[in-house]
């Protein structure tokens, strides 16, 4: 796998005051990967998942879009 530069795409404070900083890193053959980092990771608290589903994950996927100038849906995998 290969360790390409990763782009910060954006940061966002969650109602309960938890912070993630969210990086976009290509890998190969048009892949790419999403690195999370939170200051406390998941489980969230109820506010902040619902803050994640309706503000975060949406902006994530837009900003990598634009990012990769990509038009069309984009596949989100929540693991």
């Amino acid at each position: 796998m290969s360790r390409e530069p990763r782009v910060r795409l954006g940061s966002w404070d969650c109602p309960s005051g938890n912070n993630v900083v969210v990086f976009y890193r290509p890998l190969r053959d048009g892949l790419a990967t999403l690195e999370m980092e939170w200051d406390t990771p998941p489980p969230l608290f109820p506010a902040d998942e619902v803050f994640y589903l309706g503000v975060i994950r949406p902006a994530v996927v837009r900003l990598m879009t634009e990012y990769t100038e990509r038009s069309g849906r984009a596949l989100v995998v929540d693991v």
